[in-house]
This record gives C-alpha cells, structure tokens and sequence, in this order.
C-alpha cells in the first residue's frame, strides 16, 4: 500500500492525474529509506547479505488521514512499516513501523517524511471481540501553520484491559 492523491485547484470540478506517493526503492522518501530502521534493526530483521536501504519494502497501514496546509500542500498521517511476506502485508514487530507526516513542500510534485514515533502496538483488542488499528488522526490550526499528528496506542504490559491510551 501507498498513497495515491488526486488534486484540484477549482474546488473539485477538475482534478489533476493520480499522484503517486513512492515510499521505497532508489525514489524513495528519504525520511522513510534512511530513517524508519536502524541498521541494528536492519541486521535483526533480514539474513546476511544485508540489504540496501533502497532494497527494503515499505507500506501504509490501511488507517490514515489528511490535512492541507497554508500554503495547499498536503500531509498524510499515517503508519509506515516494512512490507511483510507479501506486498498487503505490514510488519506489526516493534520498532518495525512508525507514525509519520508525509508531506509535500511544492503541491505534490516532491515527497518528504517526518517520523513522529514508533507506537507499542499495530492493533489493540477491546473487550474480547472488538480490534482496532492506531486510527492515525492529522489536522492543522485554523490558519494552517501548525500541523498536528495523533494516533491510538496501548501498552498491554501496562494496561491489561488495553484501555490506557499512550
């Protein structure tokens, strides 16, 4: 999974091409090749011959959100982790995945990534037979200068009925 976004500039009576957001590979965010693992995470979580950086997969948790700021560039809040066995699947091991701010600077034409976190838990269970993901949540002041990333998060070592919200 990534984000793909549509843009318009007429308040959606025309709407620009799909908008691709790549977040691995050589055209990767730089924010997400070079900073979401360390190479100490790197050796634990692949076999020698290592990978590059620009080898390792990465996806969008499917729970996310958007915000325009002041100046009409778009930020996605959203959960980025290394892809599993297949490309619909998203490592949920700790530190393997982390909350971000994708963002753009030029109205989507450059990508940049901010990590805001690694959360202790990909998906928490509510009572005995309600799970939900990190419900990542993003919005901007009134004026939009401030932009603001939040999502859901427990730790079932500390709060055994998954009700402490980190």
């Amino acid at each position: 999974y990534y984000p793909i976004l549509f843009k318009s500039m007429d308040a959606g009576l025309t709407w620009s091409d799909p908008i691709a957001v790549q977040l691995d590979g050589p055209d990767g965010i730089n924010g997400i090749v070079n900073s979401l693992l360390s190479d100490s995470m790197i050796a634990e979580l692949f076999e020698p011959p290592l990978p590059a950086r620009e080898e390792i997969g990465y996806t969008t948790a499917f729970d996310c959100d958007i915000v325009v700021d002041k100046y009409g560039n778009p930020h996605i809040g959203v959960m980025v982790g290394v892809t599993g066995n297949d490309d619909y699947t998203i490592l949920t091991g700790e530190l393997m995945f982390a909350a971000y701010d994708i963002y753009s600077t030029d109205g989507g034409i450059t990508w940049h990534a901010q990590k805001m976190g690694y959360p202790k838990q990909f998906r928490g269970t509510f009572g005995t037979d309600y799970t939900e993901d990190n419900r990542t949540q993003i919005a901007a002041t009134m004026d939009g200068t401030k932009v603001f990333v939040t999502w859901l998060d427990t730790d079932p070592t500390i709060a055994a009925e998954n009700i402490q919200p980190d």
